[in-house]
């Protein structure tokens, strides 16, 4: 799945987490592990360091296996469980 929050708040990456492993969990079943393409680049107010400590929090909370991460300058970083 990919998500593209827009919010101000690190709670948009929460929402977005969530969403995501619905969504993918609907369509692949909830037994494969969960990939998410999260993309920071609409993201307001949020330091990049805020993502990624929501991130990890996220995916011990609901269980997903790996976040590739997008921030606005285009970098990229995987985050496993």
């Amino acid at each position: 799945e990919i998500k593209s929050p827009d919010g101000d708040s690190t709670r948009s990456i929460e929402r977005a987490l969530r969403k995501a492993k619905k969504q993918f969990g609907e369509r692949l079943g909830f037994d494969h592990p969960v990939r998410v393409v999260l993309n920071t680049k609409y993201l307001k107010g949020v330091s990049l360091s805020q993502v990624m400590k929501r991130v990890v929090l996220e995916i011990n909370r609901h269980g997903i296996n790996e976040v590739i991460v997008i921030d606005r300058e285009g970098e990229i970083v995987f985050i496993t469980k």
